[in-house]
């Protein structure tokens, strides 16, 4: 499906994320690398030393969402005339996917539930494909480590056991009394939980 839609026209797709990078884009600061350099962005009174700017500076260049789609659909550059706010918006897009990697690991390891997970998408009002991207490569790094046997067999027993307990919490919440607290290490039945 295109991310455009007709002419000066943009797909409700590509609206929705350039809408969640603009309003996050002083929430997801670190990108893992220095953006300006990595695009070879002009901002105004830059001036062109050894390697000319791949996107530079007009006043009669493009807006910055339109030099965002071009780069993000096309990978091509145009002349931009708001390089600064280009900057902002490609640092956030990095910035998501690098915080994207480091949840799908919590994940993995159990250290975050996906209740938390939940909160942060509510609270930066993340698209659903955030979410589904963290859980999507959760499984991927699990199954990487089964490939690998990174760690021995106990420990996935442990991380089964997490995600059981993880997702009994999750599903059993008006069946569970607040004051009752699973152990990982003993096996449950509802009963036994309500009588506790």
């Amino acid at each position: 499906m295109s991310r455009r839609g007709g002419k000066n026209k943009f797909s409700p797709q590509f609206e929705r994320d350039y809408t969640f990078y603009l309003s996050n884009k002083y929430n997801f600061t670190f990108p893992g690398s220095y953006i300006k350099r990595d695009y070879g962005i002009q901002f105004d009174g830059d001036k062109e030393i050894i390697i000319p700017f791949s996107i530079p500076f007009s006043n009669k260049g493009k807006s910055a969402k339109v030099c965002f789609f071009s780069l993000d659909s096309t990978g091509k550059s145009k002349p931009c005339s708001e390089p600064e706010l280009l900057v902002e918006i490609l640092t956030c897009k990095a910035a998501v996917n690098l915080q994207i990697k480091i949840w799908s690991q919590s994940r993995a390891e159990c250290t975050i539930s996906l209740s938390e997970i939940r909160e942060y998408m509510d609270f930066y009002q993340a698209p659903d494909w955030v979410l589904k991207a963290i859980e999507n490569q959760k499984l991927k790094i699990i199954k990487e480590w089964v490939a690998e046997k990174k760690y021995e067999s106990n420990y996935y027993k442990r991380i089964l056991a997490d995600h059981m307990v993880e997702f009994l919490k999750e599903t059993s919440k008006e069946i569970l009394r607040p004051d009752v607290i699973l152990d990982e290490n003993k096996t449950y039945n509802i009963q036994e939980i309500n009588n506790d």
